[in-house]
């Protein structure tokens, strides 16, 4: 809270621009993300000392090129904070979603949208947005519920596709107008056990390098 405050102080006073305080709430974000709601690790006293550490150095006067090393200092210290790739990709490998397992559906939910916003960009409203299995939960339950076999589409259209053969749905999907399907989907000849675990992975390598990077 002590730093959230001081960035808003500064920007409010005009000393910080538009462009470095989104980049700093998102690094903040992408931190507790990826090390608390993902990796399920426990904060220590550091961070809060680290936190109120930069709060304390924003009241210093400085020129706009200190503010600016501040703010990618605190994005560096925050992205080295991260989760090690090995513990990333294995706790998102775990994110699961079925009729029968609900527990992970607001991450899942949170991490489709994130992944829409950076692929697509803004203009959509996600409140009317459902999460469709590509592939049926009765038909490949060992991987149904993994993340890799999931998309966002809007509610019209998830009773469209419905409980579809992949065939139906990618034709579906192909001719749906103002509805962003991912590439892969489109792409894929079939789908099975074998696509929703190559797509797992991919979604976690992209989530590392590119969504959540800080």
């Amino acid at each position: 809270m002590p730093l959230l405050l001081a960035l808003m102080r500064e920007f409010d006073s005009q000393r910080l621009s538009l462009k470095q305080l989104k980049r700093s709430l998102r690094a903040i974000e992408d931190y507790h993300f990826t090390f608390n709601v993902l990796a399920k690790k426990s904060s220590t006293g550091g961070m809060s000392a680290l936190y109120a550490k930069r709060a304390r150095d924003l009241l210093e006067p400085s020129t706009d090129r200190a503010l600016a090393l501040m703010v990618d200092g605190l994005v560096k210290e925050l992205r080295g904070r991260h989760p090690s790739d090995l513990e990333f990709d294995e706790a998102f490998g775990e994110l699961w979603l079925t009729n029968s397992k609900t527990s992970d559906k607001k991450v899942i939910q949170y991490v489709l949208r994130r992944f829409h916003q950076h692929d697509v960009g803004g203009g959509v409203d996600f409140d009317e947005m459902t999460i469709e299995h590509l592939a049926s939960q009765r038909d490949n339950g060992r991987r149904a519920g993994e993340i890799g076999n999931l998309i966002l589409v809007n509610s019209k259209l998830n009773n469209k596709l419905a409980s579809a053969a992949f065939p139906k749905k990618k034709e579906i999907l192909r001719k749906a107008k103002g509805q962003w399907v991912p590439e892969e989907v489109l792409e894929a000849a079939r789908w099975g056990e074998r696509e929703i675990k190559r797509r797992t992975r991919a979604l976690s390598e992209r989530a590392r390098a590119e969504v959540w990077s800080g």
